[in-house]
């Protein structure tokens, strides 16, 4: 995010230099005239800093206007679209001290080749570019350098931010396992000194006797939800033997006994976690579809052994156990995959290893409500200073999980959006300022019967070929983002090739129609006018 805005606002000093260069131009003759009455050149430079300051200081004081809305739109967002409530979008005297710190510099980088050009003139070249109206070689080069920066830096935004929106569709659209939409969860940590490994068996196997009691409510307990944040462990199948770096990590959920029938979760093959097996902490674990086809060529899982290792652990380490599995079962999704599949799952009763954090999950025929309050008396009933986490629904928490790729990656596009729009807004500034320097040009050619092609081409020619050089070398930084964001983000494979295509289509789309603007008004100039012009 920071390098998205970093972009942006690279961009639109690229733009305020162009602008900046092209009223040097305009003032080329007063400085000149100033400089040869004694005028130092600092004086002449310092000028326009202040000028660059000033507007500087006038964007950020707008932009600080602009912020106290939008944190205030941020802030009272829909309940399925609003931040956690661990984050906080506020206004203070960091945001201040940045803000000055960035008007500071913005002016030095929007002003410094402006005024360096505008502070060291030749007398007969400036006479002889300005009765030309002509904007100068060194000018020109300038001002072709910031345009193709500004289509360079703007390829590379964009082409993220189709990646990130790509990444949040394919995200919202992921097959979970189970229906989401009417499963309840909430949680409780028993971390307190009170409840060792054996107070907190009793106190699960006690709550899940409790959960059981209610024939309208199914509810059962789990280390983690479907798309919660999991152990991962170290696995060795039994037959393999592998280096320590080398084992895979798998994930681990910790469940009750009805933890497959309230998610209606199918067995495959075998069995489930036999009823007992909370209660006597059986070696007994069962898998997902996923796990037995990643680590099975026949996919015949039921029967092997395996090995879960702690992840700072040793291949051989000692103190695993071997478990058995039981069954395989269907896949529900514990976690993201760059790939978009299944993540590989194994299930183990919670009595091998009570956790110290567990989640209800529930399903009610009266609502979620019904079910988060029953399960609420039945915690209270045990133990009344246990807190528990305020229940919502399994969909819920993946729109909170999902909430940074929703805002961020819906600014992402607000700032590529506002990229194409400086970049194009700049193509057009720098092509319109060519037809007006070059008005008396145009006059000449019409005069001596060059046809409209030729003129539009004269004009719009160099701007066009700008675009293609800051297309190519913004290339070289796309290339660079697809191949980043991919590894970092969910579904964004082959599909990233195509993501950039439409991007560099619409890139070279608004900028050609950008250029072609005051071109074609450079087409359907009067010879006469023009031949007037000063």
């Amino acid at each position: 995010m920071l390098g998205a805005v970093g972009f942006v606002l690279l961009i639109a000093c690229a733009n305020v230099a162009n602008l900046m260069l092209a009223r040097a131009a305009d003032r080329a003759r007063d400085v000149t005239l100033r400089l040869a009455l004694g005028a130092s050149r600092w004086r002449i430079v310092r000028q326009l800093l202040v000028e660059s300051l000033v507007l500087s200081a006038a964007g950020g004081g707008a932009g600080l206007a602009l912020s106290y809305p939008a944190v205030w739109a941020l802030q009272r967002l829909p309940q399925e679209s609003a931040p956690p409530s661990w984050v906080q979008f506020t206004l203070d005297q960091n945001v201040f001290a940045y803000l000055v710190v960035l008007c500071m510099g913005s002016a030095l980088v929007c002003s410094l080749v402006p005024a360096w050009q505008a502070s060291r003139p030749d007398l007969i070249t400036t006479l002889n570019d300005t009765a030309r109206g002509s904007a100068g070689r060194n000018r020109r080069r300038w001002m072709g350098t910031f345009v193709i920066a500004q289509v360079a830096l703007a390829l590379v935004l964009l082409t993220g931010a189709a990646l990130m929106m790509q990444n949040l569709v394919t995200q919202l659209r992921t097959d979970v396992g189970v229906d989401s939409s009417g499963l309840m969860r909430t949680a409780f940590d028993l971390r307190r000194r009170d409840y060792d490994g054996e107070r907190r068996l009793l106190f699960l196997n006690q709550l899940e006797e409790r959960l059981a009691s209610n024939p309208s409510i199914n509810a059962t307990l789990a280390s983690a939800a479907p798309l919660g944040r999991t152990l991962m462990m170290k696995l060795r199948v039994d037959g393999e033997s592998a280096s320590a770096d080398a084992l895979p990590l798998v994930s681990i959920v910790h469940t009750g006994r009805r933890y497959f029938d309230v998610l209606s979760t199918p067995v495959l093959a075998g069995s489930a976690l036999p009823a007992d097996a909370p209660r006597q902490g059986s070696d007994d674990v069962v898998v997902n579809e996923r796990f037995a086809r990643m680590y099975f060529q026949d996919g015949a899982a039921v029967g092997r052994r395996l090995l879960l290792i702690e992840p700072d652990a040793r291949a051989d380490a000692s103190e695993a156990r071997w478990r058995t599995i039981v069954g395989v079962v269907g896949n529900v999704r514990q976690r993201m995959t760059p790939s978009g599949e299944f993540d590989p799952v194994v299930y183990a009763p919670y009595a091998t290893d009570p956790p110290q954090t567990m989640v209800v999950l529930a399903r009610s025929t009266s609502g979620s409500a019904a079910a988060a309050a029953f399960v609420g008396d039945q915690v209270r009933t045990l133990d009344p200073d246990l807190p528990l986490v305020p229940a919502i629904t399994v969909a819920e928490s993946l729109a909170q999980q999902l909430w940074p790729q929703r805002l961020f990656g819906s600014m992402f596009a607000i700032f590529a959006s506002i990229a194409m729009l400086l970049a194009a807004c700049g193509l057009y500034a720098v092509t319109s300022y060519a037809v007006s320097r070059r008005t008396r040009e145009i006059g000449v050619r019409l005069a001596l019967g060059a046809d409209a092609r030729s003129i539009w081409w004269a004009m719009a020619g160099t701007t066009v070929r700008q675009l293609a050089i800051g297309v190519a070398l913004g290339t070289a930084g796309a290339a660079a983002v697809a191949t980043i964001l991919p590894a970092l983000l969910v579904g964004t494979g082959s599909a990233s090739y195509l993501a950039f295509a439409g991007v560099v289509i619409v890139l070279v789309a608004a900028g050609i129609i950008a250029s072609a603007l005051p071109a074609r008004r450079a087409m359907r100039l009067d010879p006469v006018v023009a031949l007037q012009a000063e």
